[in-house]
């Protein structure tokens, strides 16, 4: 039996055979085979684990063996058959350590445990030694050591979601539930995390791992079980550690269980019982669990317990049914060998309850159907079925039951792997903090101390991206949740100005002009329209002899199936194909576009999320690309006139480049213009604008308001003209509103505006202090902005369902004025509070009515009296 486990994980055939014929002479041992095989199985099983995972095993089968009272002699015998196969394998020229090493580790453990547990298995213990919780002890220490599972990598003080409230169900941008964990996950895991650090996780999930072990002991043996102890220890092994809430919610289930058998007086015992499920119901469904599991403990009670669970946990299941709860855990397939128990379990209906056995099977089969919510019913299965074990049955069925349920345990351990942060996160975090928002496209995004983009917001709301190579981009459009802008006197304004290179594309290609340089074999032409005949096709054209260019493309997307792609490559050619077979840059026209490497093979990795792209009807899309330490680097998209900053490294040469579409079977492209220009970036900043041409080339600067009067610049060497004559430093101007700027080189325009009865800043700050600050904080259910100015402000909000609030007054709208000075603007959910406020009204009236429950019912029973009394009274005087 102990076999099965290390051979689904090794494939070794070597030690597969060995061990076979190993097994066969536990047949000949008699009584010593419990504890051969018990060694041999575990030497096999533990062969390749950490060495201090190994002395935790056999310390724990060393102590179980003792307990039991059976032989250790069979361990020798384990560790003699490991020195002939390890002889055996030594007499093959080189043979590899890998599998000898190992195998001397374990012969070592085996001689080692057989010796001490021969030592002391003569000794008695003292009769007031506590021999169930130090039994129940082994397996929270060997958790200690298996390191942490990956459900928990964000319980962390630097993570900005760990150190969120959980009374308020929405933190910056994001719904983000945790009301139900207020007194389970969250209080516990803050006070580890707090006093512990890392190591907190560890001691969060060995203290639980602990607590299921007595709980279910002290409910077994309120059921008179006789063997508590060893059905203990198998609900404890089968804790499921590596789920932090559901964790939580299977070490409470039984203790809860067990307060419904108490005979207390029922204010205190229901008020415990409701105090018990609000902490398990960190685990969103363990109401569900715990309903079910007073049918099978209390049946007489079981619906006033149900609506007292339900009551108390009113607080947080209101809310939650209205606006949504947390993912619900997926429960493991490792537990597969439960589906084994289902025949004992119908067996055992000849001698048990029949409900038992119901809630048994029902629990079970709809725990391993993966339907909806199938891992509220993991605990119920797992102790409803111990507790089937408690009546006299045949020691068989008890047998096979406990075998199963431990090798569903033993899968789950064998199956665990640890979680290790790498130290990339914490480089870019330094990067990112005290952002408002980041759009974290890399492993891990519950550790950034910002807030991360999970939903659809526009990107002027995201300070800094991270790509899937870590890589952070500052955002170049980003605004943030609020806008301000300073209003400035009267006798000064600003103006806002677009500067546009006048340049000359080096390819045209219209409708007129339409051929291709590359395409695949299955694509129809027909003019300037394209379409897919068979699977996915491509066309392409060729890149000129530029580093910097842009290509604008106008088109119409006729027939589309919304998975059209966009893509840049190099040494493309005709007998390239489609699925695509060659190292590219994908750029998918989607609505939430993501920006993909393609290494030619297999390969696709993200690199960082693209503008929105039409995926049908027409488009007007501009890519531009700059070269970067002989790379190819996707400066930015503009769509329909909308410039979007990218500024990613594709890892494309700057040489031999071809671009062009990937069309899927039977869309249709029908191309009016495709462009290839020479590309600049221009900087513009509000204190200063800057570009680098390597040629002779001419910027248009439009001006949003009229510039009159007097025009000073200050800047490198350019030449400014107007309607094509020149103009100077300090010349008049009327009306003005367009200035073209022949430039080559270098140019850094640090200051231009018109003096008149009003100045007009183009370029520059106006002379008085325009700056301003903001601090963005988290709220209950709401956010605070807090800004302080010498000027007036005016503000505008992003719409997202904020109720606004300016210095403590509800305004309409979601824009305004701020006056000089510090002022606070408050965004709140109002409907999410008040449906708190609900929930938690009906949870401390339902603890209110439990624990007045006597003088509730005294006062009832005499209402009735009275009601009845007068009703005779009424009676005898007609």
């Amino acid at each position: 039996m102990a076999l099965v486990p290390f051979t689904y994980f090794s494939h070794s055939y070597v030690l597969l055979l060995s061990s076979a014929l190993a097994s066969l002479i536990s047949y000949y041992l008699k009584e010593l085979s419990t504890s051969f095989l018990g060694f041999l199985g575990l030497s096999l099983l533990v062969l390749n684990v950490q060495a201090g995972l190994q002395v935790a095993a056999f310390s724990a089968l060393i102590i179980s063996l003792v307990y039991l009272k059976l032989d250790l002699r069979g361990g020798l015998i384990t560790g003699l058959i490991l020195i002939i196969v390890i002889s055996l394998l030594n007499l093959k020229p080189g043979v590899s350590s890998s599998l000898v090493n190992p195998l001397s580790l374990t012969m070592f453990y085996s001689f080692l445990f057989s010796v001490l547990g021969i030592v002391v298995e003569d000794r008695k213990l003292p009769s007031r030694f506590p021999r169930t919780p130090t039994a129940l002890l082994i397996y929270p220490l060997v958790t200690l050591i298996l390191g942490s599972p990956e459900s928990y990598y964000w319980w962390s003080s630097l993570s900005f979601y760990f150190n969120q409230s959980p009374l308020s169900l929405w933190v910056p941008f994001s719904y983000f539930p945790q009301l139900n964990q207020a007194l389970g996950t969250w209080a516990l895991s803050h006070l580890t995390s707090h006093f512990l650090g890392a190591f907190g996780i560890n001691v969060y999930v060995a203290s639980l791992t602990y607590v299921s072990g007595i709980t279910s002991f002290l409910l077994f043996k309120k059921f008179n079980s006789r063997i508590s102890t060893i059905l203990a220890l198998v609900y404890q092994l089968l804790s499921p550690f590596q789920d932090p809430y559901l964790l939580l919610g299977y070490a409470v289930l039984p203790f809860l269980a067990y307060l419904t058998t108490v005979k207390v007086r029922n204010p205190i015992k229901y008020s415990a019982i409701m105090l018990s499920s609000v902490i398990g119901s960190s685990f969103v469904l363990f109401p569900v669990s715990a309903i079910v599991t007073s049918v099978l403990t209390y049946k007489r009670e079981a619906g006033w317990i149900s609506l007292a669970i339900l009551g108390a946990n009113s607080f947080w299941i209101i809310p939650y049914l209205i606006f949504g709860g947390p993912v619900s855990p997926v429960i493991s397939n490792y537990f597969f060998p439960l589906a084994f128990i289902i025949p004992a379990v119908m067996i055992l209906a000849k001698w048990v309850e029949k409900t038992r056995v119901v809630i048994a099977v029902g629990s079970l089969v709809y725990l391993l159907s993966g339907l909806p919510w199938n891992e509220a019913l993991y605990p119920v299965a797992i102790l409803s079925l111990l507790l089937l074990l408690n009546e006299d049955v045949r020691k068989a069925i008890t047998g096979i039951t406990i075998f199963l349920l431990l090798l569903a345990s033993v899968l789950q351990i064998a199956n665990y792997h640890s979680i290790a942060v790498p130290s990339e996160i914490a480089k870019i975090d330094k990067q990112v903090e005290n952002a408002t928002l980041v759009s974290w496209n890399y492993s891990f995004p519950l550790l950034s101390s910002a807030p991360v983009n999970f939903s659809v917001l526009p990107s002027s709301l995201v300070q800094y991206f991270v790509n899937g190579n870590g890589n952070v981009t500052y955002n170049e459009n980003y605004t943030g949740l609020i806008k301000l802008r300073s209003i400035l006197p009267a006798n000064l304004s600003v103006s806002y100005a677009t500067w546009k290179p006048e340049i000359e594309g080096e390819t045209i290609l219209n409708s007129t002009h339409f051929s291709l340089n590359y395409s695949s074999n299955n694509i129809s032409v027909s003019g300037s329209t394209f379409e897919a005949l068979r699977g996915g096709q491509f066309i392409g054209w060729r890149v000129p002899n530029l580093t910097n260019f842009s290509i604008s493309i106008v088109g119409d997307w006729v027939v589309s199936s919304y998975s059209e792609d966009f893509f840049l490559t190099y040494n493309l050619s005709n007998q390239s194909s489609y699925p695509i077979n060659f190292n590219t840059l994908i750029i998918p026209f989607q609505s939430n576009s993501e920006l993909v490497l393609f290494n030619g093979s297999s390969e696709f990795r993200s690199i960082g999320s693209g503008a929105p792209l039409p995926q049908r009807g027409p488009f007007n899309v501009t890519f531009s690309f700059i070269e970067a330490g002989n790379r190819t680097t996707l400066y930015s998209e503009t769509v329909n006139g909308r410039e979007f900053l990218e500024e990613v490294n594709t890892t494309l040469p700057d040489r031999d480049l071809a671009f062009g579409f990937l069309i899927p079977i039977h869309d249709e492209l029908n191309l009016s213009l495709v462009e290839i220009s020479y590309f600049f970036p221009i900087k513009v900043t509000e204190s200063w604008v800057s570009w680098y041409s390597s040629v002779p080339v001419t910027v248009r600067l439009t001006s949003s308001v009229p510039l009159n009067g007097t025009l000073y610049y200050t800047s490198t060497p350019i030449k400014l003209e107007v309607n094509g004559s020149p103009i100077t430093n300090g010349s008049t101007v009327q009306d003005l509103k367009e200035i073209n700027f022949l430039t080559e080189g270098f140019v850094n325009i640090t200051m231009l505006k018109s003096v008149d009865s009003k100045t007009v800043y183009v370029v520059g700050r106006p002379n008085v202090n325009t700056s301003y600050s903001f601090k963005v904080t988290p709220i209950l259910n709401g956010e605070k902005i807090v800004t302080e100015s010498e000027l007036p402000l005016n503000f505008s909000v992003y719409n997202m369902g904020y109720a606004v609030k300016v210095n403590g007054i509800f305004i309409k709208g979601y824009n305004g004025t701020l006056p000089p000075g510090k002022n606070v603007v408050e965004l709140v959910y109002p409907s999410y509070s008040t449906m708190e406020y609900v929930g938690l009204g009906v949870s401390l009236l339902s603890f209110a009515l439990a624990i007045l429950q006597d003088y509730v019912r005294s006062g009832l029973l005499l209402l009735t009296t009275l009601t009845r009394s007068s009703r005779l009274k009424a009676k005898g005087g007609s």
